[in-house]
């Protein structure tokens, strides 16, 4: 059997043994509550984090309807767009023919003004003729006239 004073030696390193380990275990302990401290920020900013890629996503989201209406209104203006083109090439065509169409008549009123302007020559020959006739009609009245007073 082992003495007394070697039992509490042996007590003893057990004891300062215990103590040893007492004090790692609550270094660890303390360990622990740092990181437990630690976890829960991270957990906190996570949730933060979390929050803020919701709120963006939800950004996101309206972002993407206001860009499809964007395009659907792109579309729209496209289409109008387009409409209008057709439209002016429609009224390009028509006003191509209207200007045919005035050249054309221009032709024609130019050669009725060259047809107005003979028939005017004309009238004027005739008129000089008329004019004629009637001095010369008017020659034979005074010569009859005369023959007329010399007669009775």
């Amino acid at each position: 059997m082992l003495t007394m004073p070697v039992l509490l030696k042996q007590n003893s390193k057990l004891m300062l043994t215990k103590s040893v380990l007492l004090k790692q275990n609550s270094k660890l302990m303390l360990t622990k509550s740092v990181l437990l401290k630690q976890n829960s920020k991270l957990m906190l900013t996570k949730s933060v984090l979390l929050k803020q890629n919701s709120k963006l996503m939800l950004t996101k989201s309206v972002l993407l309807k206001q860009n499809s209406k964007l395009m659907l209104t792109k579309s729209v203006l496209l289409k109008q767009n387009s409409k209008l083109m057709l439209t002016k090439s429609v009224l390009l065509k028509q006003n191509s023919k209207l200007m045919l169409t005035k050249s054309v008549l221009l032709k024609q009123n130019s050669k009725l003004m060259l047809t107005k302007s003979v028939l005017l020559k004309q009238n004027s020959k005739l008129m000089l003729t008329k004019s004629v006739l009637l001095k010369q009609n008017s020659k034979l009245m005074l010569t009859k006239s005369v023959l007329l007073k010399q007669n009775s």
